[in-house]
């Protein structure tokens, strides 16, 4: 009796054994269809912002261009624009932004420098929604006797 009790108990134990190592989901997945892959804001980098004429002169016509780098493997066409705090500085529209460096040459633009300070952020409008690219990346002009400069903000 003595060893049918304890071949039983090494059943028992060896089921609880198996039944351990069973995985259950202990979450379902969330409803609705995946994530789809593809262009995302966080995904671009301005790599560089530089205007022309640099250094420009008070009341001197001037255009931006603009390096971004798209890290995915994915091309859109988005607007691209620029803003100084809370003013529209320059924007391009059905820009193609493919993977890699894209090079982003800006109208001319009658934009003054009227204040004391001008930082500007560079933002993507992808599918209606405007986002800042690089969200703590600002290039600050720096006043100079020949004029606002962006040569220090690199």
């Amino acid at each position: 009796m003595r060893r049918t009790f304890v071949g039983f108990g090494l059943v028992v134990l060896y089921l609880l054994a198996l039944q351990g190592c069973v995985v259950r989901e202990a979450y379902p997945p969330p409803p609705g269809p995946p994530p789809e892959p593809g262009f995302h804001h966080r995904q671009l980098r301005v790599l560089e912002l530089a205007m022309s004429p640099d250094p420009a002169r008070e009341g001197e016509r001037i255009r931006f261009s603009v390096r971004l780098a798209n890290n995915s493997s994915f091309s859109k066409r988005v607007t691209v624009g620029i803003r100084d705090r809370d003013q529209w500085v320059s924007e391009v529209s059905n820009v193609w932004v493919r993977p890699g460096t894209n090079e982003i040459v800006f109208p001319y633009t009658g934009y003054r420098f009227s204040r004391q300070d001008h930082c500007f952020t560079v933002f993507v409008d992808i599918d209606g929604n405007y986002r800042a690219v690089d969200l703590a990346r600002e290039f600050c002009a720096q006043r100079t006797y020949g004029g606002w400069t962006l040569a220090g903000s690199r």
